[in-house]
């Protein structure tokens, strides 16, 4: 049978604009979104070249560290512009923001002045927030009953971009370090602009019942991805590779890159099917329908006397209800203006659709972001210290690279592990998701302690366990606001609960970690004469700061327990009912396809 080329088009707009295709362009953008975690491999470079002093390369990092975390701005554009737009402002300034870099470093122009260098690498971190704040908010939107496993999904392909960007940098440029600035610059804009007109808010026309199935293939596609990717990096510890083995690990990454995409055609496929197959007519005999048949002609004329008086009286129903349209539009206006102000402490139900001030200034949202706040910041903390804990400790140089690939890996492990698991628990036990936070929390503090109070390696564990509570944490944390406070203004409130965690980083890293550890290691200096302050040896230096954090942590987890209470009757109920819709016969008739389908 000939397929007419008409068809054959029409098929492919419709897969390039199904909501299947849209996730796995989300996946493309997410795992390419992670320039700001490669800054180490040219952090030489602009030191060398700029010639920068330490200090202000410590000032370039914490730049690109605020641009990541700065999510908000992106979050209140994403709520008045398309998607298209969000997209093409990221490519733009990430392009322009890395190329100036790269320009610079390379000195194919004037040294520009160090203030500047510190826009371009805010503006350059930043702009991958437009992509990723569209990629999260279009994929949860588009599946509202799997929010939770599609925000464990996104964020651990975003987990993973660091590597991923690394290994494709190896295999285009080779050791030209400054070049990964330019593979910052271009590939991300690339993606981005390549999917512009498939990521996107689709309605759901179908129901599929093969789609947590399609969503357990995501998962077991992307923990593949994670095992290749952490194999690598550990076996290029230990062996040399050649040009040729990088070009058949490159192949390969791009395969398990690229391999969602047999799942959503899959699931394309199956709704084009679905659309294009005849109605089918299910026909029910009862006992009653012969009954039925003989006083059809009764019913008959009833039937046409009731539709007559309907006729009779339509025009004055219509009058009436232009006239209460006139009424209502009249108001409307006055209404715009005082519901912004008198509806702020005038809450809506949970899970219904709250305003942005409504959401901020409830007590819910105060609970989640404090708890946001000593939960991801002692986690990040623990993350971004975890070499000088090791050299602290005495580790070997391979043993402190082995700590940081296992709480990368754990990190991505949590984050889509606790995404499905956490949909499974709300789903089918009405487990509250708070509930889950809380045991994430504390499962963090044996991490932390295990870090205050050393033994003969127990980091190998300490790593294991807050990498995976830091990835179990954002996922859910992401879940909770969109359960409680609707998908209206999501785009901005997931940001705030972000920007919790780096605010969290901030305080208990900088301020709290680094400064202890700054005073034993003048400690250390006073006693035993070193020349330079800067290195700590032994459990003091970082005894009492992770001390500190597993008991706010722990307060965390017990605050989170509160709103745990709070949400009891909450999650108790169809937390999902109002984006299937209540209309009966639509239930009815998915029931049917269902069936249809599994047969």
């Amino acid at each position: 049978m000939v397929v007419p080329m008409s068809e054959c088009y029409n098929f492919v707009v419709h897969g390039a604009r199904g909501r299947w295709t849209s996730i796995f362009a989300s996946f493309l953008i997410m795992a390419t979104s992670g320039a700001t975690y490669i800054l180490p491999i040219y952090s030489k470079d602009i030191k060398r070249n700029l010639g920068y002093s330490q200090s202000m390369l410590s000032t370039l990092s914490t730049w690109n560290e605020i641009g990541s975390n700065a999510g908000i701005l992106s979050g209140l554009v994403a709520e008045v512009t398309p998607t298209k737009f969000m997209l093409v402002v990221s490519s733009v300034a990430n392009f322009l923001s890395y190329l100036m870099i790269w320009l610079a470093v390379t000195e194919k122009i004037h040294r520009p002045q160090f203030w500047l260098m510190c826009v371009y690498m805010f503006i350059g971190a930043n702009a991958q927030n437009f992509a990723t704040t569209t990629s999260l908010v279009t994929s949860v939107k588009n599946f509202p009953e799997r929010r939770s496993m599609v925000l464990g999904l996104l964020k651990g392909y975003f987990g993973l971009s660091g590597p991923i960007l690394t290994q494709i940098y190896v295999f285009i440029y080779g050791d030209d370090s400054t070049s990964s600035i330019l593979l910052a610059a271009w590939l991300p804009t690339s993606i981005s602009l390549i999917v512009m007109y498939t990521v996107g808010e689709k309605a759901v026309k179908i129901k599929q019942p093969n789609e947590l199935k399609a969503f357990f293939h995501f998962l077991y596609l992307s923990a593949v991805l994670a095992v290749y990717l952490m194999t690598m990096a550990l076996v290029k510890e230990y062996v040399a590779f050649s040009r040729v083995a990088n070009v058949g690990s490159a192949v390969a990454l791009c395969i398990f890159l690229f391999a969602p995409v047999v799942v959503a055609s899959r699931q394309e496929i199956f709704i084009w099917r679905q659309m294009k197959a005849p109605p089918t007519t299910i026909i029910v005999e009862s006992p009653q329908s012969v009954e039925q048949e003989q006083n059809s002609s009764a019913n008959q004329a009833e039937e046409d006397t009731i539709i007559v008086e309907e006729e009779q009286n339509s025009s004055a129903d219509q009058a009436e209800e232009d006239t209460i349209i006139v009424e209502e539009d009249q108001n409307s206006s006055e209404e715009t203006k005082t519901y912004f102000f008198a509806a702020i402490f005038n809450k809506p139900e949970r899970g219904q659709d709250y305003g942005i001030l409504q959401a901020l200034l409830s007590i819910d949202m105060l609970i989640i972001l404090l708890a946001t706040l000593v939960g991801v910041g002692s986690c990040l903390a623990a993350l971004y210290n975890m070499s000088e804990i090791g050299d602290a400790l005495q580790y070997e140089p391979k043993a402190v690279v082995i700590l940081l690939l296992l709480i990368n890996f754990w990190n991505f492990a949590g984050r889509v592990l606790c995404g499905f698991i956490s949909e499974k628990l709300v789903m089918k036990y009405k487990v509250p998701r708070p509930l889950m936070l809380s045991a994430i929390l504390f499962l963090s503090c044996i991490g932390l302690l295990l870090i205050a109070f050393p033994f003969k390696d127990s980091l190998f564990l300490a790593s294991a366990i807050i990498g995976f509570a830091l990835g179990a944490q954002l996922p859910l944390v992401l879940a909770i606001i969109s359960d409680i406070f609707g998908l209206k203004h999501y785009s901005t409130l997931f940001n705030c609960g972000q920007m919790a965690g780096s605010v969290g980083s901030y305080l208990l890293n900088k301020e709290l970690t680094g400064s202890i550890y700054d005073a034993e290691a003048m400690k250390l200096h006073r006693m035993e004469g070193l020349g330079k302050p800067l290195v700590c040896q032994g459990k003091k230096c970082f005894g009492l700061s992770f001390t500190i954090m597993a008991i706010v942590t722990f307060f965390g987890g017990l605050i989170s327990l509160i709103l745990a209470a709070r949400t009891r009757e909450f999650y108790k109920g169809d937390i999902n009912k109002r984006y299937r819709g209540d209309d009966e016969k639509t239930e009815v008739a998915s029931s049917l396809a269902d069936e249809v389908a599994v047969e």
